[in-house]
């Protein structure tokens, strides 16, 4: 259900975030993981909600919470209003970012670079629902373009910034990890200390504890009825492998089969995505596909990823779709294939058919090929000049 006066009364994913802000600005950090105190407040802040059947538990680190004190000042509605405005400005931020880096779209597809990001229904779905997603996005966008000009640190540091999703972005860091990239592993361990000690001052550790014990209780049971609406977590709409297998085998193999199953399989790709890298090491270093594919495997195999999580997916569709559009000719089935996908990725009646039929999970499958496009498209260097390897991809220690 999609409509203004839905989301006002406290029905999105923003109300977790101003409650949370609500129970720290009033002084209760240290209960903030705790699910009685997360119900009664926002029992009190959304009491017209009659249809709510409990909590939107926020589960994320504390330090994030900050960002979002400042609209406890104001009405929940109005503090909703005003997250969807800035989180527009952040989508008009991220295009103007990176669309320097994109010379083989400009020319013909200069709008729509701009237009895509308000038409990519993940990131409609991010903002009617104030989800944080956007601003994750921002900070991926921002390393990207911080990495392209040599600024290694500071790329660390923004995707260090990014640890309120520490499911995605702590996996992501394997990129330059193996490719030796210190500098970037420096700057993300410096804000990554920050954060901790931020979340820490803002929780102490009894509040830490309670939040590992909470990460530890809502993953667990997730195929009873009851204990889903009970923490407002639902695995058929993952938009990742976990989802899918939830979706396929629910009540057919336990939660710990199904769980296994899980992490053998995102295992199996992250050694894949590994192998990737160890072959690319001896290659020129090709920044645009090694960073699209590690935000496309990260989606694929995040513990937690949902539908909204996918607006990072942006940059991995436009700098793929900027590398296709430099080679002359085409590449024949495997451009046909790309355009397929994204299409397919882009097309927002996709979205809304399998949101209906509760078969969101069904969308790893097309990512996937996505997954496969990418590093097929590395073979491709071969075809440019010598000098253009040289000066086009530069990707410094």
């Amino acid at each position: 259900m999609y409509g203004i006066d839905f989301a006002l009364e406290g029905y999105t994913d923003f109300s977790q975030f101003y409650a949370g802000a609500k129970i720290v600005r009033d002084g209760s950090g240290h209960d903030l993981y705790t699910y009685e105190m997360q119900e009664s407040i926002q029992k009190q802040l959304y009491s017209t909600a009659e249809n709510r059947t409990g909590p939107v538990l926020y589960y994320h680190p504390a330090f994030e919470i900050l960002a979002f004190i400042p609209l406890t000042y104001s009405s929940y509605a109005r503090a909703y209003l005003g997250w969807v405005i800035m989180n527009l400005i952040l989508l008009l931020a991220v295009p103007l970012l990176v669309f320097p880096f994109l010379a083989n779209l400009r020319p013909v597809f200069g709008v729509n670079v701009f237009v895509s990001f308000f038409a990519f229904f993940p990131i409609f779905n991010a903002v009617y629902h104030g989800q944080d997603s956007l601003l994750l996005l921002l900070l991926f966008a921002s390393a990207f373009v911080s990495l392209k000009r040599g600024r290694l640190f500071l790329a660390g540091a923004l995707l260090g910034l990014g640890l309120f999703r520490f499911h995605i972005v702590v996996p992501f860091m394997l990129l330059f990890v193996v490719r030796k990239q210190w500098k970037v592993i420096r700057g993300f361990t410096v804000t990554a200390i920050l954060v901790t000690a931020a979340s820490l001052f803002i929780t102490g550790w009894q509040g830490a504890i309670k939040y590992v014990y909470l990460l530890l209780e809502i993953n667990q049971n997730l195929t009873d009825k009851a204990h889903q609406v009970r923490f407002a977590l639902y695995p058929r709409a993952m938009a990742n492998l976990r989802g899918l297998l939830y979706t396929l085998f629910a009540g057919h193999l336990s939660d710990t089969i199904i769980a296994m199953i899980s992490l053998s399989f995102s295992l199996l790709v992250l050694l894949w995505f590994y192998a990737y890298l160890r072959k690319r090491i001896s290659m020129v270093a090709d920044i645009d596909l090694e960073f699209s594919l590690g935000i496309v495997v990260m989606l694929l195999v995040g513990f937690h990823v949902h539908l909204y999580d996918w607006s990072l997916l942006m940059l991995p569709i436009l700098l793929l779709s900027n590398h296709f559009a430099e080679l002359s000719p085409p590449r024949g089935l495997e451009l046909w294939t790309l355009s397929f996908t994204i299409l397919l990725l882009l097309m927002t009646p996709v979205y809304m058919a399998l949101i209906g039929l509760e078969f969101t999970s069904l969308l790893f499958i097309p990512l996937l090929v996505f997954a496969r496009l990418i590093e097929a498209a590395s073979g491709d260097l071969k075809y440019l000049p010598p000098a253009q390897h040289l000066s086009r991809y530069r990707f410094g220690r």
